[in-house]
C-alpha cells in the first residue's frame, strides 16, 4: 500500500505523546533535563511510529516524517527547547534509520550537538548523563542481566547434553550396555568439581532509593519504581538459584563428557 493511499481510519499511536507529561518528571531535575526527557521521548513515539509505518509498507522507501501525521502520530511533535521542528532531517540506510534532534538545543546539559538521536535498530543515543533514579535502574537491571546470561547459558547445556552423551557412546563406549554406560557416566561426574556461579542477589532498596525512584518518572512517563520493580520480579533471586541447583548435574556431566572426548 503506497503512503497515499494509506487510510485516514488506520491511527497508530506508538505510546503516548509525553511532552506534557514529561515536564512533570522528577522534582530533582532541573528545567533543562525535562527538556530533554520530553525530547528524547519525542524520538522514541517518532521512531516507533516509523517502524509501524515500514511494517504496514513492505519494501517502500522510507517516508517523510510529515507523512506519519495523523496516520501514525497524533501530530509532530517539536523540541521543548528549541519550540520549534528539530526531527524532520531522517537520515535512511536501507531499512535503518538515524533520528536526532537536529541542532544545539541542549547544549546546557553539555549535550552533543544532534543528540539525542535514536538509531534504528541500535536503539537510543542519549547523551545525557543518567540521573539517579537511572543509576539505581541500571544495578538492578544489572543483575537481571547476569542472571538471564547464565539461564541461557544453561539452556545451552540442556540442548547439547544428550548430543555429548551419545558422542561419548559411540567413540568411547561403543559395547557397553545402556545401563552400564549411563553408571560409568554417573561415577565421573562424582569426581567433577559443581559448577561454580556467582552470588547474584537484587540490590536491596533503600528508602531514600525508594523515593528517588518514586519521584522520577522514565521516558515513558512510568514511576522509575514501577520499572525497578518489574525487573526485580523477573527471576527472583530464590528462583534463579533453585534453577542453577537443579541443573547442576547436568552441567558436571557435560563437562566430564567433553574432557573424554576431547571437546573443548
Amino acid at each position: 500500500m503506497k503512503p497515499a493511499e494509506m487510510p485516514a481510519m488506520k491511527v497508530r499511536i506508538p505510546g503516548c505523546f509525553l511532552l506534557g507529561t514529561l515536564f512533570c518528571a522528577a522534582q530533582t531535575e532541573s528545567p533543562q533535563q525535562a527538556q530533554f526527557r520530553a525530547c528524547r521521548a519525542n524520538l522514541k513515539s517518532l521512531a516507533q511510529a516509523l517502524e509501524f509505518y515500514a511494517a504496514d509498507n513492505p519494501g517502500q522507501p522510507g517516508p517523510p516524517l510529515a507523512k506519519l501525521a495523523p496516520g501514525y502520530l497524533k501530530k509532530m511533535p517539536t523540541c521543548p527547547a528549541a519550540n520549534s521542528d528539530t526531527y524532520s532531517q531522517v537520515e535512511w540506510s536501507g531499512e535503518k534509520f538515524t533520528l536526532c534532534c537536529r541542532g544545539n538545543h541542549h547544549a546546557a546539559l553539555n549535550v552533543a550537538p544532534d543528540h539525542p538521536a535514536y538509531a534504528f535498530p541500535a536503539g537510543e543515543v542519549s547523551g545525557l548523563p543518567p540521573t539517579p533514579a537511572e543509576k539505581i535502574l541500571a544495578r538492578h537491571q544489572q543483575v537481571l542481566d547476569q542472571k538471564r546470561a547464565i539461564a541461557d547459558r544453561i539452556a545451552a547445556e540442556q540442548n547439547e547434553s544428550s548430543q555429548l552423551l551419545e558422542a561419548y557412546r559411540k567413540t568411547k563406549s561403543k559395547n557397553l550396555p545402556p545401563e552400564a554406560l549411563i553408571e560409568l557416566v554417573n561415577q565421573g561426574v562424582l569426581t567433577t568439581p559443581p559448577e561454580k556461579f556467582p552470588a547474584l542477589t537484587t540490590p536491596a532498596m533503600t528508602p531514600e532509593e525508594r523515593q528517588i525512584l518514586e519521584s522520577e518518572k522514565s521516558p515513558e512517563g512510568i514511576s522509575y519504581l514501577k520499572v525497578v520493580e518489574e525487573i526485580d520480579r523477573r527471576f527472583p533471586d530464590s528462583e534463579f538459584v533453585a534453577y542453577c541447583q537443579s541443573n547442576q548435574f547436568m552441567l558436571r556431566r557435560n563437562r566430564w563428557l567433553r574432557g573424554k572426548i576431547g571437546k573443548l
